[in-house]
């Protein structure tokens, strides 16, 4: 099961036209506490669309990670050694702990706490305690590194990621909000101030649904989308 499909766990179809009434003005507290409701999100609106992780200046040097999240899945952001930044599923391949713990910070390699599995900035799976012993040197260690996300792509000094690998570049699914972003970096400078780095996440998970809401509403009325969200792989 890929990550896109993860949260799929849904048996009946739910009726939003009843849950959100836009006219009257009427919205059920049901979305708010329904489980169902909550893993159609993660699945239709975290699991594809383009995610906010952090911003490349909190890694300026080889080494430097970030920890975050998308939607639940926990993702390490990292500097790698050539210069390029990655960003993998916080998660071992062996027994799934997080192979980094810390928020941030600088290191050469992480190594899991549980059976000490070692990934380097990269994501290559470069240590397997035993390997000789345990694994008779017969693990393929090429084909067990980190996860990465299916796209990471920037906008202006933000780094952004998604796990649907036909998700169109960042700027575009943005669409009208890259206007008003762009204004407000040009107007603060190139470094951006510390409360739009904490409120960001925030501000484009807002974005995020405001389109994926949009885009249901275009379907309903029949009207051309302006953005395709593919709801499913299979169309």
């Amino acid at each position: 099961m890929s990550r896109l499909d993860s949260h799929n766990t849904t048996t009946e179809p739910i009726d939003y036209t009843v849950l959100v009434q836009a006219e009257q003005g009427l919205v059920s507290r049901r979305i708010f506490i329904d489980p169902d409701i909550y893993q159609q999100e993660l699945a239709r609106v975290f699991g594809r669309c383009w995610l906010f992780l952090c911003h490349e200046s909190q890694l300026q040097q080889p080494g430097d990670f970030f920890c975050t999240y998308m939607g639940e899945d926990p993702v390490l952001v990292i500097r790698a050694k050539d210069g390029q930044i990655r960003a993998f599923l916080n998660s071992c391949r062996h027994r799934g702990m997080k192979v980094c713990r810390a928020d941030e910070g600088n290191t050469e390699a992480f190594t899991c706490s549980y059976h000490a599995w070692t990934y380097a900035s990269d994501g290559r799976l470069i240590g397997v305690p035993h390997y000789k012993e345990a694994y008779f040197e017969e693990l393929d260690r090429a084909q067990w590194g980190l996860v990465p996300v299916a796209q990471l792509d920037a906008y202006r000094g933000l780094i952004f990621a998604t796990w649907d690998p036909l998700r169109a570049v960042v700027g575009a699914y943005l669409f009208g909000g890259v206007n008003a972003l762009q204004l407000h970096i040009q107007a603060t400078g190139s470094s951006l101030p510390t409360y739009l780095l904490l409120m960001a996440p925030y501000v484009f998970t807002i974005v995020v649904l405001v389109i994926a809401t949009q885009e249901t509403a275009r379907k309903r009325l029949g009207a051309p989308a302006a953005l395709t969200i593919p709801y499913s792989r299979s169309g």
